[in-house]
C-alpha cells in the first residue's frame, strides 16, 4: 500500500481521538502512516506542500473534507489527487477506506 499522510482537523468535533487511533492501527499494519493535526487553512497549505506524493487521508467530517478539497483546489492540486474518507462509526476499523480520485470535471470512485 502507498504510503498515507492522515489529515485530522484539530478542532473537528467528529473526530474522536480513540477512533482516530483505533483506524490509525489498522492503517499502520499495512502502510506507513504519518499524522498532521490542522487547525486553520495555513496549517493545513503547510501540511498539503510536504504532502508529496503519499495518498491523504481525512480524518473528520464533512468539513474537514470541503476544507482538505478546497485547499488541494486553492493550490492546483485538486486534479489527480486520490483522497480517502474513513467511515465513521464502530465500521471505521473494520471496513476499507472509502476512496475518491478526482479528475477535472468529477469524482470517480473507486471499489
Amino acid at each position: 500500500m502507498d504510503p498515507l499522510l492522515v489529515i485530522a482537523n484539530a478542532a473537528a468535533g467528529s473526530t474522536d481521538a480513540d477512533r482516530l487511533e483505533r483506524g490509525l492501527a489498522v492503517l499502520r499494519a499495512r502502510a506507513s502512516v504519518e499524522v498532521a493535526e490542522t487547525g486553520n487553512p495555513g496549517e493545513l497549505d503547510g501540511v498539503l506542500h510536504r504532502a508529496g506524493s503519499r495518498r491523504i487521508v481525512v480524518a473528520g467530517g464533512d468539513g474537514s473534507l470541503h476544507a482538505v478539497v478546497a485547499a488541494l483546489h486553492r493550490r492546483n492540486d485538486l486534479h489527480g489527487a486520490v483522497l480517502a474518507l474513513p467511515r465513521s462509526g464502530r465500521a471505521t476499523t473494520s471496513r476499507a477506506v472509502s476512496a475518491c480520485r478526482w479528475t477535472s470535471r468529477r469524482p470517480h470512485t473507486s471499489p
